[in-house]
């Protein structure tokens, strides 16, 4: 009987100082913005940046592509795309 009571006072005072260091974490706060452009101004927006960087069309047709696609997504304030 002494060993159950010692055990369960022993318990109570140790399960105390196990707790003291603990520390609450927070979970980190997404904030999503939402862009309203329109998709036709923004791909007429890329072709005329495609335009200005590359008059000459000497870009691949895939870096083109990838720039064209970087400008759209940039203007309708999506992720871009990662490169292959």
């Amino acid at each position: 009987m002494k060993k159950l009571f010692f055990s369960a006072i022993a318990l109570v005072a140790f399960s105390s100082v196990s707790m003291g260091n603990t520390i609450e974490i927070e979970d980190p706060k997404i904030e999503l913005s939402v862009v309203n452009n329109d998709e036709t101004t923004c791909a007429k927006k890329a072709i005329a940046f495609l335009t200005l960087i590359d008059p000459n069309d000497n870009l691949s047709a895939m870096d083109a592509f990838m720039y064209y696609r970087g400008y759209v997504d940039a203007c309708l304030g999506r992720p871009a795309i990662p490169p292959r």
